[in-house]
């Protein structure tokens, strides 16, 4: 990796702790070796990881996490298939003009019919 505002060049590596069914409980340890040979090491927790949005990138990335996960959240984290963006407001729109369609008869019938008193 190269970092884009000081320049600096680095090797990341991602490994993960532990085996976990639960996501909670999962951790991971991300290396970073630096280009003149300094190395650290910090620890990422499943509950804590909007905190180090590069480390949730890469987990992703390495496909180290067994599923993909969000910074903050993991809702939204596929995409839908093309058949939804297409169809929903295909649907929507068919049902808007039917629905109008049968209010402006029912508004066309009352007002050719007079009111008997």
């Amino acid at each position: 990796m190269r970092d884009r505002m000081t320049g600096e060049k680095q090797i990341k590596i991602v490994q993960r702790l532990t085996d976990d069914d639960s996501m909670d409980y999962r951790e991971w340890k991300i290396i970073t070796i630096y280009e003149n040979g300094d190395s650290k090491e910090e620890k990422l927790n499943y509950t804590q990881r909007g905190e180090n949005k590069l480390g949730v990138k890469l987990i992703n990335f390495s496909d180290t996490g067994l599923m993909y996960m969000g910074y903050y959240s993991d809702i939204l984290h596929g995409y839908p298939s093309l058949i939804f963006p297409i169809i929903y407001p295909v649907l929507t729109s068919l049902a808007g003009m039917i629905l109008l369609i049968i209010a402006m008869r029912l508004y066309f019938k009352r007002k050719r019919t007079p009111f008997s008193e």
